[in-house]
């Protein structure tokens, strides 16, 4: 085997690779819009308040919507929205969610009985703006999970250029990958989990939110795919070197 036809096999076994962590990621999400098991220092949250990785549920005040006791045959329960499309202000500034005459929201995950029934105000402070509502299923993780990415939404668009995608290309396979589980007060104990530690990572990282204690899935996988354009660049420069030598061998 020739130098650059072993480069090629390991550079495709690479791209494999990453392709299979984005399609493992992207459908075990536990929460969080597209979020997975690869959030590092706090537990996965089915707020959805994610950095840029969540999407807008509105300013929603505490009221009770029409609907049923069911949804499509799954028990109702309380979930969190997606909250803001990036989290504004630290989480739990600004105290517990409530209703309109200010007694605490009932804990997400507990049993509702009118589908569409939400509670709470819109708050920055509070899981990144997101409210509860009763529903057979978590909205954070319907199709298209929550982040918005529509340019309608967005200023100061710049794509990155090669040295950018180099660069994310470069702390992405930097990334130290570790198996954990969470403390009790702050999730179940028991489930093992594998992801990266944020404090491993740089001081601006895009793979995590600004408030330094969440994983922004949205910009993590992001990072991923700069590493496979990376790679698939590097591939096709390997065939076309591999090409010319089989031709110059041929002649």
């Amino acid at each position: 085997m020739t130098p650059s036809t072993k480069s090629l096999s390991v550079l495709l076994g690479a791209g494999l690779v990453v392709a299979g962590c984005v399609a493992s990621t992207s459908s075990g999400g536990d929460g969080g819009g597209a979020s997975g098991d690869a959030s590092a220092d706090g537990p996965a949250s089915s707020s959805g308040s994610s950095g840029s990785g969540s999407s807008s549920s509105g300013a929603s005040s505490s009221s009770s919507g029409g609907g049923s006791s069911s949804s499509g045959g799954q028990a109702l329960k309380w979930y969190w929205t997606c909250g803001d499309p990036v989290c504004m202000a630290p989480t739990g500034d600004a105290g517990p969610l409530t209703n309109d005459a200010g007694v605490p929201c009932p804990a997400a995950g507990s049993s509702c009985s009118v589908a569409g029934q939400s509670c709470g105000t819109s708050s920055p402070g509070v899981n990144c703006g997101a409210t509860e509502v009763c529903a057979g299923q978590d909205p954070t993780m319907s199709r298209g999970g929550c982040p918005l990415s529509s340019r309608r939404f967005k200023d100061g668009i710049e794509y990155v250029d090669g040295e950018g995608l180099r660069a994310l290309h470069d702390e992405t396979v930097g990334l130290r990958l570790a198996t954990y589980n969470y403390k009790g007060q702050y999730a179940d104990p028991d489930p093992r989990h594998l992801g990266f530690i944020i404090e491993d990572t740089p001081p601006r990282s895009p793979a995590v939110s600004w408030s330094r204690d969440r994983v922004d899935m949205y910009g993590y996988l992001s990072m991923v795919v700069a590493t496979m354009q990376v790679q698939e660049k590097e591939i096709e420069e390997l065939r076309r070197e591999l090409a010319e030598s089989r031709a110059g061998v041929c002649r």
